[in-house]
């Protein structure tokens, strides 16, 4: 009599290792591989980093600001062709100075800047999609690559994906900011595969929201929209509202339920307060373009990232 699992393969489960064990050797993997692929991301950007692909007065503008941080380490307010930028929200442009500083150049630390936030963004999404179930991860990943396709500039929307904002018209800002949104929604896919409270999840969402205000409002409003989707997951899934408002006023009252109802109001104030908001609300009073062929109105745009916000809902549920 043979003892058919005898030539198994031994596996962590086989052998009998603890669950947390099994999650670390995943983890680490998952770290080696986002380790590998930042290095070879790196070495394409120290290949590529001189080869400005931005056309049009953006790349001008940005290269003065940092340009005058490198030199003051403020921003320009005495300069006649840059005082119109006091008010600029620049926390991208001096972390572009700061690396220019080190490198001897401005131009330089924009781009180094612009292509490590390009590599954030897509090894948060990675990780992203790593932390999913193997099924989950599979429709997620085809959902990403169909969004990729249908974007593409051979795509029928032509909306281009994260990282063509360098492509044209260099919107450096907005394509640095986005990394401070990845990072807080890699944070928050974790916190809620860890079953971390609210405040764990929700404060550092808050932080970052306020924090991007330097940066671009585009990402502010990103983070303030993944705040008020936490809080309304919060809001469905409390057992005390669910039990009814009188339970509240017993034991079972429960304080992220108040955070949930106040932290993004709170946010949303101080967001809309800060100076650089205010900046550049006022900079998206003058009209612009925006060619997308089969998307022909605003109201199309949003229909369609409301269906992306569904899709990932379920995803994500």
């Amino acid at each position: 009599d043979l003892d058919v699992t005898a030539h198994e393969p031994d596996t962590a489960e086989t052998v009998g290792w603890h669950p947390r064990l099994v999650r670390r050797s995943r983890e680490i993997r998952l770290a080696l591989g986002c380790l590998v692929i930042g290095m070879s991301v790196v070495g394409l950007t120290v290949f590529w980093a001189r080869a400005v692909t931005g056309g049009g007065l953006d790349i001008g503008a940005h290269y003065l600001i940092t340009n005058w941080i490198m030199e003051h380490w403020n921003l320009p307010s005495t300069d006649p062709a840059l005082q119109g930028f006091s008010d600029y929200p620049a926390g991208s442009h001096f972390l572009a100075a700061v690396i220019g500083k080190v490198v001897g150049s401005p131009i330089l630390g924009l781009q180094l800047a612009a292509f490590g936030a390009i590599t954030t963004v897509w090894l948060a999404t990675a990780s992203i999609l790593a932390m999913y179930p193997r099924t989950k991860r599979y429709l997620a990943l085809g959902f990403l690559a169909l969004l990729i396709l249908l974007n593409s500039p051979v795509g029928p929307f032509g909306a281009q994906g994260y990282g063509f904002e360098l492509v044209t018209n260099y919107f450096y800002s907005q394509a640095v900011g986005q990394a401070l949104f990845a990072i807080a929604a890699l944070w928050v896919v974790f916190a809620i595969r860890e079953q971390k409270s609210y405040f764990s999840s929700a404060v550092p969402v808050a932080v970052a929201a306020v924090m991007s205000s330097a940066f671009h409002v585009v990402t502010s409003l990103e983070l303030l929209a993944l705040l008020g989707l936490l809080s309304l997951r919060e809001l469905w899934t409390s057992p005390a509202l669910r039990e009814g408002f009188p339970r509240l006023r017993r034991r079972s009252f429960s304080y992220s339920v108040v955070g949930a109802l106040l932290l993004p109001l709170f946010t949303l104030i101080i967001v809309v307060m800060l100076p650089g908001v205010r900046y550049q609300a006022g900079a998206a009073a003058d009209d612009g373009y925006l060619e997308l062929p089969y998307l022909p109105t605003p109201g199309w745009v949003g229909a369609l990232a409301f269906l992306v916000l569904v899709i990932s809902a379920v995803l994500v549920a």
